[in-house]
């Protein structure tokens, strides 16, 4: 479903938002900073937006989406690790909401913010 306010909306829209989250250097962010309790088990890998749809109102965008990670298990970094237990890597996503703020005039968008969903990691 897409909601467009036809002063912010333009044609190549869902690609820039899409490109944006793309290149967005989210590990290099204050948000992934609010994950530093996974620091030593979760490592970050991309952003991909779900750009088509996008909701925006008002110059401003959000745009659901998933962080690619790399899930870590060091068990010489477990307090209490399993016996035999080995070090193993595996890739998962995590949802996140993608903020913008578009300007239609110069087709550009900017990423405000980045909130990353770890409630998975949690079950």
């Amino acid at each position: 479903m897409k909601i467009e306010s036809a002063r912010v909306w333009f044609a190549d829209l869902p690609r820039t938002l899409y490109d944006a989250a793309r290149d967005y250097p989210l590990d290099e962010k204050p948000e992934w900073e609010e994950l530093g309790d996974l620091a030593d088990i979760i490592k970050f890998e991309g952003v991909t937006a779900y750009s088509e749809s996008a909701v925006v109102d008002n110059g401003k965008c959000v745009v659901a989406g998933r962080v690619a990670v790399k899930l870590i298990h060091d068990p010489d970094k477990d307090p209490d690790p399993e016996p035999d237990a080995k070090y193993s890597e595996v890739r998962d996503s995590l949802p996140v909401s993608i903020f913008f703020e578009v300007c239609p005039i110069k087709k550009e968008v900017r990423i405000t913010r980045v909130r990353v969903d770890t409630s998975p990691l949690l079950k």
